[in-house]
């Protein structure tokens, strides 16, 4: 593999770095890199790698993923570095769950995971604050687009006072799993956001996930 192909491959990777899983973040010496599937590596190039050029590939690609992530935490004065995971579905019989940092899951009602996978969804691709009102219009659309008939019933009319009460339970209970509450950040008449870097999140949803479709629309960013 030639210093051409090496610095093509180390560009696709800052391409995909949004992508990027916590697991391959923290990584610093395995020899091997997440499957291709998972970080959208073309596969010749992948297995032309020998083992020295994997590890020393691999060793600039968490530098550079630390030093954007760094930047991004400062840029947007974020409250955390934390690595979160949002898993499970909204339906009766789904399980529903956050991790922090790798930690125990914290056990989720269905409201509060509807609520988590907007403010996900958003920070995947923006650092601002999301207003109320574009929290409540976004439960709403991701009821009526995304979920169904099945969930005509569910939730019918979300309130400010409903979001108040779950920001206040999902804070309890980060706390009281030993994290810092201040990962769902609030500013004073700008909204809310998960206060954390963007390559930190990581959303593991059982069901079909249009949050590119919903969530790009200029007027929700």
């Amino acid at each position: 593999m030639d210093a051409n192909d090496t610095l093509a491959l180390i560009n696709q990777l800052r391409e995909i770095l949004s992508a990027a899983e916590s697991a391959l973040i923290n990584k610093s010496t395995s020899v091997s890199l997440a499957p291709e599937s998972r970080v959208g590596l073309p596969s010749d190039i992948l297995h032309s790698l020998s083992d020295s050029e994997k590890v020393d590939l691999l060793a600039k690609f968490t530098c550079h993923c630390r030093e954007i992530t760094l930047s991004e935490i400062t840029r947007h004065t974020l409250k955390t570095n934390d690595i979160v995971t949002l898993h499970g579905g909204p339906g009766r019989s789904d399980t529903r769950s956050l991790s922090i940092n790798g930690s125990g899951p914290i056990g989720l009602a269905r409201r509060e995971f509807l609520f988590l996978l907007v403010l996900f969804r958003h920070r995947k691709s923006h650092g601002q604050f999301l207003s109320m009102e574009k929290i409540l219009n976004l439960l709403i659309l991701l009821k009526e687009e995304e979920l169904g008939a099945g969930f005509a019933s569910f939730w019918i009319d979300p309130t400010p006072e409903d979001v108040f009460r779950i920001v206040r339970e999902l804070r309890a209970k980060i706390a009281e799993a030993g994290h810092n509450a201040k990962l769902l950040e609030n500013s004073h008449g700008a909204g809310y956001r998960l206060s954390t870097a963007s390559c930190n999140v990581v959303v593991e949803y059982d069901g079909q996930d249009r949050g590119s479709l919903w969530l790009s629309d200029d007027s929700y960013s």
